[in-house]
């Protein structure tokens, strides 16, 4: 496991990695405040650099969604496994066998789900800040639905189907440590730590700190520091539902 790194902690920081952003804050002052010094050569060598420097390192990440006991205490274990087709058919078919989903909605939902798509295929979304700064507009949809987002994204406007969803399972916030070298990139977190930097150093930044992204490789139980689920006092701090207009069932 690499060492978890607290975003939101920069006094705390280490050594090496503070060094790396002392190196490049002149670059990233002048790019975030438009100096006349603001060079993208510079800009883009200096995150590549700090990109590089959180590799060695791990964030607290969540991830939103809606799961049965059995998948709950499942991750809680054996961790989190990229999307893929075979594991939305697999776990429908466990649901239609245990009687949960109805044979003809588990037929729908294999028929018509997103799980090959490019643009979710191999990856689990993480979002690197507390849920509820997303707003109930942001995940309640997520949380509402069994299955994420490439399951439900087809039927939940259907009749029948999208109260089969809504019914299942339990909403969760998975929190994990994720190590920075397994996402998709690292421009995001690099983006996110040098404008905390510049901020702990006093300046005024525009752009948010906040960032999401995906990692591609399976999430192992030992990464996983817990599972919550609604309606425990830890689900609702980080989703913040109690506040909502529609309340979370």
């Amino acid at each position: 496991m690499s060492f978890l790194l607290h975003l939101d902690q920069p006094n705390e920081w280490p050594d090496a990695l503070k060094a790396t952003l002392t190196d490049i804050r002149p670059i990233m002052r002048a790019w975030e405040l438009d100096l006349p010094a603001k060079n993208a050569t510079d800009f883009d060598q200096a995150v590549d650099t700090l990109g590089d420097a959180l590799c060695s390192y791990s964030v607290r990440g969540w991830h939103c969604t809606r799961l049965t006991d059995d998948e709950a205490a499942d991750v809680e274990v054996n961790g989190m496994t990229p999307l893929s087709a075979d594991l939305i058919e697999r776990r429908i078919a466990a649901q239609v066998q245990r009687d949960t989903l109805p044979v003809a909605v588990g037929d729908a939902l294999r028929s018509a789900h997103q799980g090959s798509a490019h643009n979710r295929a191999g990856m689990i979304w993480f979002c690197f800040f507390p849920p509820r700064e997303a707003g109930e507009g942001g995940i309640h949809r997520l949380l509402r639905h069994w299955g994420g987002e490439a399951v439900y994204g087809a039927h939940e406007s259907d009749a029948a189907i999208a109260p089969a969803l809504r019914q299942l399972g339990t909403p969760c916030i998975v929190e994990a440590d994720v190590p920075v070298a397994w996402l998709s990139g690292t421009y995001s977190a690099a983006m996110s730590m040098a404008r905390r930097d510049l901020i702990h150093h006093g300046e005024t930044i525009a752009e948010h700190v906040r960032f999401e992204a995906h990692s591609l490789r399976a999430i192992p139980g030992d990464c996983i520091r817990a599972v919550h689920r609604f309606p425990d006092p830890r689900f609702i701090a980080l989703s913040g539902c109690d506040r909502w207009h529609t309340p979370l069932l």
